[in-house]
């Protein structure tokens, strides 16, 4: 699976211009924020003031992805507790 990165800038009239690193996985753009976890935190833990930051992310992702290898290729057994016991 190759992943694609990209960099957002957004500047506003009234305040500081801010940078957001995102990769695209499955056909969708997600956030990497702090703790490398995808969008789904608050918006102020996904975006950056400075483009070295936003290299730093990009950088650190993709050593974290390099390093989880095939992670979707491997099969996961669920095995339901509560129907054993009963």
């Amino acid at each position: 699976m190759n992943l694609k990165y990209r960099i957002k800038f957004h500047t506003f009239p009234f305040a500081d211009s801010i940078f957001i690193a995102e990769y695209r996985a499955f056909g969708i753009w997600m956030k990497i924020n702090n703790n490398q976890t995808g969008c789904l935190l608050p918006h102020s833990s996904t975006y950056c003031e400075s483009l070295e930051e936003v290299k730093e992310r990009i950088a650190l992702h993709k050593s974290n992805m390099e390093r989880s290898k095939d992670w979707w290729n491997r099969s996961i057994t669920i095995i339901d507790v509560w129907k054993q016991e009963s």
